[in-house]
C-alpha cells in the first residue's frame, strides 16, 4: 500500500473518533500521482521561581546556555574589501537553525535534495546546501496541502535544531542513512514541529534504513531536548525507522508531542531515556502496521510511552508483530487506553490488543470489549505473603544531620541497607503517617542509590509559610517502600532558618492590572543589569513544570541596574492561566515570578472584550516602509578604530501599533541585514547587528547595506506571516582617522565607545553572518523587544535601517518573496 494511501486511511479513522486534530494530517487520496510515496502527517534550564496571586516569591537554581558554532564570514563590498566594517562574533541561542553540512554550488550533488515533479511525472532533484535550507524553501502549508519530500542520502551530523514551521515535510532515506549530533555541544531537540498545519515524517525509499540517534560521544551528556518536539502539529513514523541514542531530560527522549499528533505507521524506538520515558503525547496516538516501543527507560526504570490528559491508542488498521509498553498519567480502575476506528474489524481489533503492555506492575489491559472496541486498565489486587517474615528498615535517618542550608533549603543525611530510589516531597503540618504514606508515587523515585553508601537529601525551595513537613520515600529494589518525614516547622528548627536572600528583581506590590481586555501590566525594579521575557501558562501547571519552560535565549528586553521598567503583558489567553516573568542577570541566578491572572477578585477586573470590529484596517505599504519606521542608534560618520564595534535599533513600520487590532492589519517586522543585495546563503543574512572592524578602517568612505522585512497580517486572533519580504537600501560612511587612532587598543565593550569583542578570528573587510531567525516567541511581543535595545533576532536584525537616515533617505529596492 502505497504511503498516501496509508495517511488517507488513517485520517478516516481519526476523523471518525471525534476526538483527533483534523489538521494533524491532510492527505488526499484521489490527487495520487504516479510514484508519489508521501503522505501529509501533519527547554531547558533551571532558574529561581515561586508561585504567587501578585508578589511572587523566587527560588535560586542556575540556568546554563548551550555552546554554539561559531558564525561563518560572509563576502565583502567590492570597494577596497581590506576595509570594510565587520560584525563582531555574537552568542547566539542554542535554538539557532545551523548545521554542520558543507555547502555546495547550486544544484551540485550534496546528498540532500528536494523531490519535484517534471511534466512527466519524472523526478527531479533540487540539491541543497543543508537540510535546513531544503525546509527553508518548502512552501507554508495548508490544510489541504501535502507533503514536499526531502530525499538524503549522505549521513548527516547536526549541530543545532533543524526546524519546520507551519510546513509539511517527508524525510525519507535513499540507502542506508544516519541522523546525529555534530558533537556533544548540541544538547537540544534536534527536530522542532510547530504550527496547526505543519508536518514531519520520516521514512525510507525501497529497501533502505534511517537511524536518527541523539547519542552522544560521551555517554555521562544528559540532553535538553528530543529527538522531535512537536507543537500543535503532527509526527509520522514509517518502516525500518529508528529513533534511538537519546538520552535527556526532555518529557519524551524520542518524541514529546503536546497539543499535536503522533501516528506510527512502522518504526522502532528503543535505547532511549527521558523524564517520562521516549514517547510523550497528551493526545490519541494512531497506530498500524508493525511498531517496536520497548527497551527504553526512565533512569533505570522501564518507560517506554507516557500517555497524558485523554490521550489513548486509536488503530487505524491491522497491527502485526508489533510490541508497545506504555503508561499512563491518569492511570485507574476502568481508564480507557485503547480504542479503534470504526473500519477496523472486531478481530483485527482483539489481534492488536495483545501487542500491547503496561510497564509497571500495578495495572494490565481489560479483554477488549468488542462491541465498543475499548481497552481499559485494570488496577492489580495485593497478593499478601500468607506467612511475612518480619523486616527491619533498610533506611535510617542519622540523627543531628537535618539542618538549612538556606533560606530555602534543607539537608539531612540518611543511611540505607538495600539499593533504591528516592526522592522528596513537602506535606502539609500535621498530616497524618496513614496519608501520608497515600501520597507515594513511584514515578517519582528516580535517584538511585547504593546499598550502604548513604546519601544527602538536598530540599531546595522550601514554602515560605512555616506549615510544612519533608517527607523522604525510598523504594528498594525488592519493592519494599519507606519513608521519613521531618518536621520543618518546629520552633527550635524554625529559628535557625537563615533570612532571605535580597532578590536583584523586586515586584511593586499592587501594580498588576488590566489595561485592556487582552492586556495586563504591572512594574518591577532591578538591581542589577539584566534581560527579561514574559509568557503564559495554564493555570494550576506545577511550578516545576514552569521552571523548565525556562529559555535564557528568549530574555531580551534589557534593562539597566537600579532602575524600574514595566513588564506589558499582551495577549492574555481567554482561559484561565497565570504570567511567568524571568530575568536573567549578566551575572548570577535567573528569577521567575508567576501571578496568577485567574482569581475571582482579579477576574472581575478583566475589561469587557472590545465591540469595535468596524475601525478600518490599518495598512501600510512598501513605499510606506520606509517612512513609517522608526529609527534610532547611530552616530555619523562612524569612527571605525579597531575593535569599536556600533549597535543599532529599528521598529518597522506598524510594528508599534497598539492593540486592540482588527482583521486585516498589517506591520512590517525587520528581518535581517546583507551587504549583497540579493543574498541567498543564510551566511549573507545578518541577523546580530553589531557592525565594526577589528583593525580599523582609515579612509572616510561609504558603503551600501541592505535590511530586509517581511510583511505580517492580522487574521483575526494573530499575526500571520506572508511570504511577502522587501528590501531596503541605506548607506553609511566610515570617518577618516590619523595612524595614532588605528593604533587603540580595544577594551572589549563592544558598546561602540571603547573596542568590542571583534579582535577574535575575524579579519578585516569580513561581515559575520547569521541565520535568519523568526521574530515569533510564545507570549512575548516583538515590538517590546525593540524597543529595550535587546540583542534578539528581531531587536538586532531591525537596527541596521537607522543608517538610512544618516545617509539622507532610504530607497527601496524590489520585492523578495520566500527564499530571501
Amino acid at each position: 500500500m502505497r504511503r498516501k494511501q496509508l495517511y488517507a486511511m488513517i485520517l478516516a479513522g481519526a476523523l471518525a473518533t471525534g476526538g483527533v486534530p483534523v489538521t494533524a494530517m491532510a492527505a488526499d487520496a484521489a490527487s495520487e500521482t504516479a510514484g508519489e510515496e508521501t503522505g501529509d502527517f501533519g527547554s531547558s534550564e533551571d532558574t529561581d521561581n515561586s508561585a504567587a496571586e501578585e508578589q511572587p516569591t523566587e527560588a535560586p537554581a542556575e540556568p546554563t546556555e548551550a555552546p554554539t558554532e561559531p558564525e561563518q564570514p560572509t563576502e565583502a563590498p567590492a570597494e577596497e574589501p581590506a576595509e570594510e566594517p565587520t560584525e563582531a562574533p555574537a552568542e547566539q541561542p542554542a535554538e539557532e537553525t545551523t548545521e554542520t553540512e558543507t555547502v555546495a554550488e547550486e544544484n551540485t550533488a550534496t546528498g540532500i535534495a528536494i523531490i519535484n515533479k517534471d511534466a512527466n511525472g519524472n523526478d527531479v532533484l533540487d540539491y541543497q546546501p543543508s537540510l535546513q535550507a531544503a525546509i527553508d524553501k518548502v512552501e507554508a502549508a495548508t490544510a489541504d496541502s501535502e507533503a514536499t519530500v526531502i530525499e538524503v542520502s549522505d549521513q548527516l551530523a547536526l549541530s543545532s535544531t533543524v526546524t519546520i514551521e507551519n510546513k509539511k515535510v517527508c524525510i525519507r532515506a535513499a540507502g542506508d542513512v544516519s541522523i546525529g549530533r555534530a558533537d556533544d555541544s548540541f544538547k537540544g531537540d534536534m527536530f522542532q514541529v510547530s504550527g496547526e498545519n505543519a508536518s514531519l515524517q520520516f521514512e525510507v525509499k525501497d529497501d533502505g534504513k534511517l537511524t536518527v540517534s541523539g547519542a552522544f560521544t560521551n555517554t555521562s551528556i544528559t540532553a535538553e531536548g528530543s529527538i522531535v518536539k512537536v507543537t500543535d502539529g503532527s509526527f509520522g513514523l514509517f518502516p525500518n525507522v529508528i529513533l534511538t541514542g537519546n538520552n535527556s531530560s526532555a518529557k519524551g527522549a524520542a518524541i514529546d508531542c503536546t497539543s499535536g499528533q503522533i501516528a506510527l505507521a512502522g518504526g522502532t524506538i528503543t535505547g532511549n531515556t527521558g523524564a517520562n520515558g521516549a514517547v510523550y503525547s497528551d493526545s490519541d496516538i494512531l497506530v498500524q502496521g508493525t511498531v517496536i516501543v520497548k527497551d527504553n527507560k526512565i533512569a533505570d526504570v522501564q518507560a517506554n510511552v507516557y500517555l497524558d490528559k485523554e490521550a489513548k491508542f486509536m488503530i487505524t488498521d491491522e497491527l502485526t508483530g508489533s510490541e508497545i509498553s506504555f503508561t499512563h498519567a491518569n492511570a485507574a480502575d476502568g481508564w480507557q487506553v485503547l480504542g479503534a476506528v470504526a473500519e477496523v474489524e472486531s478481530s483485527v481489533f482483539e489481534s492488536a490488543v495483545t501487542q500491547f503492555g503496561y510497564d509497571t506492575d500495578e495495572y494490565t489491559l481489560n479483554a477488549a470489549d468488542t462491541t465498543t472496541k475499548t481497552v481499559t486498565l485494570k488496577k492489580k489486587a495485593d497478593t499478601p505473603d500468607p506467612d511475612p517474615e518480619p523486616t527491619k528498615d533498610f533506611l535510617s535517618y542519622k540523627s543531628g544531620t537535618l539542618k538549612w542550608t538556606s533560606h530555602t533549603a534543607v539537608s539531612v543525611e540518611l543511611s540505607n541497607t538495600k539499593d533504591c530510589k528516592w526522592y522528596y516531597t513537602y506535606v502539609d503540618s500535621g498530616t497524618s503517617e496513614a496519608k501520608i504514606k497515600k501520597m507515594y508515587d513511584a514515578k517519582h523515585t528516580t535517584t538511585s542509590v547504593k546499598a550502604n553508601k548513604g546519601f544527602t537529601v538536598t530540599a531546595t525551595n522550601v514554602p515560605e509559610k512555616n506549615n510544612k513537613w519533608l517527607v523522604v520515600f525510598a523504594t528498594s529494589t525488592d519493592g519494599t517502600t519507606e519513608m521519613k518525614y521531618f518536621k520543618l516547622d518546629e520552633d527550635s528548627f524554625n529559628k535557625k532558618r537563615p533570612p532571605k536572600e535580597a532578590s536583584f528583581l523586586t515586584y511593586k506590590s499592587g501594580t498588576l492590572k488590566w489595561t485592556n481586555h487582552t492586556t495586563v501590566s504591572l512594574d518591577f525594579s532591578t538591581t542589577q543589569d539584566c534581560k527579561w521575557y514574559y509568557f503564559f501558562v495554564d493555570a494550576g501547571t506545577s511550578v516545576e513544570t514552569i521552571q523548565n519552560m525556562y529559555d535564557s535565549s528568549r530574555a531580551t528586553n534589557a534593562v539597566k541596574a537600579n532602575t524600574a521598567f514595566t513588564v506589558k503583558a499582551e495577549n492574555v489567553p481567554e482561559a484561565d492561566s497565570w504570567l511567568v516573568v524571568c530575568a536573567k542577570p549578566t551575572t548570577g541566578k535567573a528569577k521567575m515570578s508567576i501571578f496568577k491572572l485567574n482569581t475571582p477578585s482579579f477576574k472581575t477586573k478583566r475589561p469587557p472584550a472590545s465591540n469595535n470590529n468596524t475601525r478600518k484596517a490599518r495598512t501600510y505599504s512598501v513605499s510606506e516602509l520606509a517612512s513609517k519606521s522608526k529609527i534610532t542608534g547611530l552616530k555619523d560618520p562612524l569612527k571605525f578604530t579597531p575593535g569599536t564595534f556600533y549597535e543599532f535599533s529599528v521598529t518597522g513600520a506598524g510594528q508599534n501599533d497598539e492593540p486592540p487590532y482588527v482583521s486585516g492589519d498589517e506591520r512590517w517586522i525587520p528581518m535581517y541585514w546583507s551587504m549583497k543585495e540579493n543574498p541567498t546563503e543564510p551566511s549573507d543574512k545578518n541577523t546580530t547587528f553589531r557592525i565594526g572592524s577589528p583593525k580599523g578602517i582609515k579612509d572616510a568612505k561609504t558603503y551600501n547595506i541592505y535590511v530586509f522585512f517581511k510583511k505580517q497580517i492580522y487574521n483575526g486572533s494573530e499575526w500571520q506571516d506572508t511570504d511577502v519580504i522587501e528590501s531596503v537600501k541605506t548607506q553609511f560612511s566610515s570617518q577618516e582617522l590619523t595612524d595614532a587612532d588605528l593604533t587603540i587598543t580595544p577594551t572589549g565593550d563592544a558598546g561602540g565607545t571603547g573596542g568590542g569583542s571583534g579582535s577574535g578570528s575575524a579579519t578585516d573587510a569580513e561581515l559575520t553572518a547569521t541565520e535568519a531567525a523568526t521574530e515569533k516567541a510564545n507570549g512575548s511581543s516583538s515590538k517590546s523587544a525593540v524597543s529595550t535595545m535587546d540583542e534578539s533576532p528581531i531587536g538586532t536584525m531591525a537596527t541596521l535601517a537607522v543608517l538610512s537616515l544618516l545617509a539622507a533617505g532610504y530607497i527601496l529596492i524590489r520585492k523578495r518573496k520566500k527564499d530571501i
